[in-house]
């Protein structure tokens, strides 16, 4: 089962160069000042912990035009970091937020290099992503996937891959919201990968 914490955790901008895909080197960009961060988990390891940090970006959100990329941040020149565009036609804000985290899962996944951790902590801007991982998606199953008006409920495939996945975690998972644009180093990091990713959704 994954737990949810909804730590109240009321521009530093990398250059990014590509790689490969799943693989993006950054490199420390000038610094400028910023408001006093609040406390947060730093991406990473730390002891038997494994913090990562996703987030999605939609260009023109909400019009025909809209392109939407992913990041994924493990910390700094991580090879496991990722910046891509949003595969598929429905390009959105909030299906680019869940498909981040679904990456991230399905990264730490097929990482052999994990298996001294026992709690994997997703940190997240986005809410939705968040409540639809842990108990939205327990109430729209018992719906038939579709909301109390009726209406169905969208990005249901990612919901469902990224509830899968979960489960077959080694460890415990646990989602961290994290406020946006507020100075925490790894929102900061995630955001500028996925604007990086839907820069390059052609």
């Amino acid at each position: 089962m994954t737990a949810a914490t909804t730590e109240a955790v009321p521009d530093h901008s990398p250059q990014v160069s590509r790689l490969s895909p799943y693989s993006l080197l950054l490199r420390d960009g000038t610094r400028h000042k910023l408001r006093s961060a609040p406390v947060a988990p730093q991406a990473g390891v730390h002891g038997s912990e494994l913090v990562v940090y996703t987030d999605g970006s939609c260009l023109c959100n909400g019009k025909r035009s809209a392109r939407a990329g992913i990041g994924v941040f493990f910390g700094m020149f991580d090879p496991r970091n990722a910046s891509e565009p949003l595969p598929g036609t429905r390009q959105t804000s909030q299906r680019a937020e869940i498909a981040a985290i679904v990456l991230a899962l399905l990264i730490i996944i097929n990482d052999v290099r994990l298996g001294q951790q026992t709690v994997f902590r997703i940190c997240s801007d986005s809410m939705y992503a968040i409540s639809s991982f842990t108990k939205w998606h327990i109430v729209w199953a018992l719906n038939g996937w579709r909301h109390a008006n009726g209406s169905p409920v969208e990005d249901q495939d990612l919901i469902e891959k990224g509830v899968m996945l979960a489960r077959a975690l080694p460890a415990r998972l646990v989602y961290t919201h994290v406020p946006a644009h507020y100075g925490i180093e790894g929102n900061e990091q995630a955001d500028q990968l996925a604007i990086q990713g839907a820069k390059d959704n052609n």
